[in-house]
């Protein structure tokens, strides 16, 4: 029998988020949701196999010996996206859990680690519910309770940051959602609103001497949890997350000059890096679009790369000081309050 339903392409889905306003309550349909202009994706559900035991005169398994079940599911949302001014803050707190926002323009919204983490059940930190809107009525996928359970920015000469996460959240989405507010797009639709190579003119390493400026080639700085399943709620789900064994790696490709020495100094030395890659002003957060990565580390990688140009490229672990300063600090001044 011949089906008429009209066939749907990938382009036809959307994907959007809502700053979640109670930990355990997902926002409604009908709430206005920021829409990403993101690669095309899809939720991971977590929906479990159990093989159960059970022997029926048979060698062929039946039903009896299959279990699929929904308890303690953590389901996952992958995202890749070039990152926007007016969407990257947003992000970043998903992943850091712990912010600073300065009360007057542009305001600048400092983000650190903390030394313990947020407390989701009384609403502290930040979490969101995403929808993967199908174009089909009441056969969207919406979750919540999400958080970042890895997070990295990318840095190359022909395309702007790039940000890709993984959001991890709580209870199976549900698959009959029809989302019916206002989605809105946020800045980005020509060069502004992103961030270029070009643009980032605040490129400074310090290996233990003076300040050494470089010619930037590539960046990346990934920040990375890993979640635990906390408590039950009676109802099949968990209560909330433990976020353990955080860590933060950097990867830098630049020409290579004779400051490329020092890295190898570093490197074999056992000496910790201080670096600065900034877009915007010279004092941090101190313009509207500003976007700045402080971070300290040591490096446990490096190789030099025979381009067109000689190149080096190292890489390593971000790491506070033996006295507890902060090791990684990222700023963006958005020009808009958050009130967080």
């Amino acid at each position: 029998m011949a089906n008429n339903e009209i066939p749907r392409a990938p382009e036809e889905k959307r994907y959007g988020i809502k700053l979640q306003s109670t930990w355990g309550t997902a926002e409604v349909d009908n709430a206005a949701y920021i829409e990403l202009d993101c690669e095309q994706t899809e939720f991971v559900p977590d929906i479990k196999k159990v093989d159960a035991p059970g022997s029926h005169g048979s060698r062929t398994k039946r039903d009896q010996n299959n279990i699929l079940h929904t308890k303690y599911a953590s389901p996952t949302l992958p995202l890749t996206m070039f990152a926007k001014l007016g969407e990257i803050d947003i992000f970043t707190y998903l992943a850091m859990q712990n912010v600073s926002e300065t009360g007057t323009s542009p305001y600048p919204k400092t983000f650190t680690f903390s030394t313990s983490q947020p407390d989701f059940q009384s609403n502290g930190g930040l979490f969101v519910t995403a929808i993967e809107r199908d174009p089909v009525a009441s056969s969207s996928y919406k979750g919540r309770d999400l958080i970042s359970q890895t997070l990295t920015y990318s840095l190359t000469p022909d395309e702007p940051l790039k940000l890709t996460t993984t959001l991890q959240g709580i209870g199976t989405p549900a698959g009959t959602s029809n989302p019916s507010g206002t989605w809105t797009r946020t800045t980005g639709a020509s060069t502004a609103g992103y961030f270029w190579q070009a643009d980032f003119d605040q490129i400074e390493i310090n290996f233990g001497g003076a300040t050494a400026n470089f010619h930037l080639e590539e960046f990346e700085l990934t920040v990375t949890h890993e979640l635990s399943m906390i408590g039950q709620d009676g109802a099949g789900d968990f209560q909330t997350f433990g976020m353990g064994k955080r860590s933060a790696t950097f990867k830098i490709k630049a020409v290579k000059d004779s400051d490329w020495n020092n890295v190898y100094s570093n490197w074999k030395g056992n000496t910790a890096i201080v670096c600065r890659i900034g877009s915007g002003s010279s004092i941090a957060g101190g313009t509207s679009g500003d976007l700045d990565f402080a971070f300290r580390g040591k490096i446990d990688a490096g190789t030099k790369v025979n381009d067109a140009m000689l190149k080096g490229e190292f890489s390593g672990e971000i790491l506070d000081t033996d006295s507890g300063t902060a090791g990684l600090t990222i700023v963006v001044a958005t020009g808009a309050d958050r009130t967080w």
